[in-house]
């Protein structure tokens, strides 16, 4: 009999379980499976929310007398592992079973054989729901199992983002070893999760640290051919560092290319007007547009998105899908919106950062970032044509007498730099130009185009995106003019919550009779 009473709870039809234990008769809180597992465990690890609220209901009403000792016995079996059911219900990041669990007595402390808490559970499992509610009742995410490893370290391993951005979030050091010496980088290298390597090297991990066996990320890299992380791991080459490239680590000069912008303007200006071609007026003008749109652009917000004081990380996850949840900023993004992984906080309509301007560019300041590209863009084409006319004909009469020689050196610089620009930023307005009639961001089009793109770098965005004539298009994009659009619901409810609704017809027609006489 017991083994047919686990067997239907494997198979998990809440009929045939209840037309079983009407004509068997055992005890299901002493029922176990080969490996230890309870019926409570099978229920939980097929995250069957009906099965154990119907076997709760069994145990009132059959031992009304010892309900109480009953569930607290049945949620405290540990399988051969030491899992209570109560970890896996956080495994599976079903609140209803696991405050069902607490409430029926449940230890929230109790760890397994191999030292692991509900947060290493919840981090294995990403369930930032998990996470979020075990914190705020006061649970240690810096909790260490039996080898020193915190849920940073699982969730690296395990290749869990979710967990790995919240945990991050939370202050958690992405450099720290357990008993082996081995970081959290170290484990998501075995891993091979290229995603979960990028967050730990952006928030600080150190790719060169080794274990206690003189191991290194890069070794465990290069030894499983995983030439993407290998990637990652090496040292950020020229194009990352101008921008062109994602950056792979934490910027600590933030203002650096802007700073180097800026002088190339000034210096570009100045060493022309007094040392080659002399007072331009539309090439003033130009440079005066130039500076005016620079500043604007650098002193406009771009669509931050700012956090409610009523919001929770548990209350968003509770009643919200997880891939419109920011963990990191405790927001709900909405469509089309993106966290910036430079200024760290979630921008409206992000199209991508500009490291040259050191500001997002999104969906407040889109339209003025395509102006400020085209003014930048006739500059620097109307510079060159200058340069090269100074350069081979010296035509000119600039304000200060140099002789030919340094005006021709200087002009040569200012070509060289006014090519060097031209070709990326060609490409930039061309892009620019096809994302604003397409209805399209930087980041939409990445997404579109990328593989197997984890949920959590998703909205809903691109799916509600209504890309029309061209004239809505460009208002849509350089305007921030937003359509309405049909509104993203939360979380539904789970199959087997509304098969347990359906079937409590089946057994509650006569609530006065025994469950077993009916």
């Amino acid at each position: 009999k017991e083994s047919l009473f686990i067997s239907q709870i494997y198979k998990g039809s809440l009929l045939d379980l209840y037309k079983f234990l009407r004509t068997h008769q055992l005890d299901p809180f002493s029922c176990k499976d080969s490996r230890g597992y309870s019926a409570l465990h099978i229920a939980s690890i097929n995250n069957s929310t009906s099965i154990a609220q119907f076997l709760f209901r069994y145990v009132r009403e059959n031992y009304p007398e010892h309900t109480e000792n009953i569930l607290k016995y049945w949620v405290s079996l540990t399988n051969e592992e030491g899992f209570t059911c109560l970890h896996f219900a956080v495994f599976k990041g079903n609140l209803k079973l696991v405050k069902m669990y607490l409430k029926a007595g449940a230890d929230p402390k109790a760890v397994n054989f191999q030292g692991l808490s509900v947060m290493h559970i919840a981090a294995q499992g990403d369930q930032i729901l998990m996470l979020s509610f075990f914190k705020e009742k006061g649970f240690d995410p810096y909790a260490l199992d039996s080898k020193g490893g915190t849920p940073l370290h699982w969730a690296a391993y395990l290749g869990c983002e979710i967990s790995v951005l919240v945990l991050l979030s939370w202050g958690l050091d992405p450099n720290q070893p357990d008993y082996q010496g081995m970081t959290p980088l170290h484990l998501a290298s075995i891993s091979g999760n290229q995603r979960v390597v990028r967050k730990l090297l952006l928030k600080g991990a150190k790719p060169n640290v080794s274990d206690h066996r003189g191991i290194t990320p890069m070794n465990i890299a290069t030894d499983n051919n995983f030439d993407s992380v290998k990637k990652l791991l090496e040292k950020p080459d020229f194009l990352a560092f101008c921008g062109i490239k994602p950056p792979q680590r934490p910027n600590k000069n933030k203002r650096a290319l802007l700073y180097l912008f800026v002088s190339l303007l000034v210096a570009g200006l100045f060493s022309n007007v007094f040392f080659v071609f002399g007072v331009k007026a539309w090439h003033l003008v130009l440079s005066g547009l130039e500076f005016l749109f620079l500043v604007a652009i650098t002193n406009k917000d771009p669509g931050y998105l700012r956090k409610s004081q009523d919001d929770s990380l548990k209350s968003l996850c509770k009643n919200n899908e997880v891939y419109v949840v920011c963990a990191e900023c405790v927001i709900l993004r909405p469509p089309r919106s993106r966290h910036c992984q430079i200024c760290e906080r979630c921008v409206e309509k992000l199209d991508h950062h500009c490291p040259w301007i050191n500001c997002c560019v999104g969906g407040k300041n889109l339209g003025l970032f395509y102006v400020f590209l085209w003014i930048t863009f006739a500059l620097m084409i109307s510079t060159a044509m200058l340069e090269v006319q100074a350069f081979f004909y010296w035509e000119f009469s600039p304000l200060f007498s140099v002789p030919e020689k340094v005006s021709s050196l200087v002009s040569a610089f200012w070509i060289l730099v006014c090519f060097g620009f031209l070709g990326p930023l060609s490409v930039l307005v061309y892009v620019q130009t096809k994302n604003i009639l397409s209805n399209t961001t930087t980041n939409e089009r990445y997404t579109r185009n990328t593989r197997n793109l984890a949920r959590i770098e998703r909205s809903d965005s691109d799916t509600l995106v209504e890309r029309g004539s061209v004239f809505r298009n460009i208002t849509e994009m350089c305007c921030n003019v937003v359509p309405q659009r049909k509104q993203t619901n939360g979380m539904y409810s789970s199959r087997e919550e509304f098969r347990y609704t359906f079937l409590q017809e089946e057994y509650e027609r006569d609530l006065n009779a025994p469950l077993l006489d009916r």
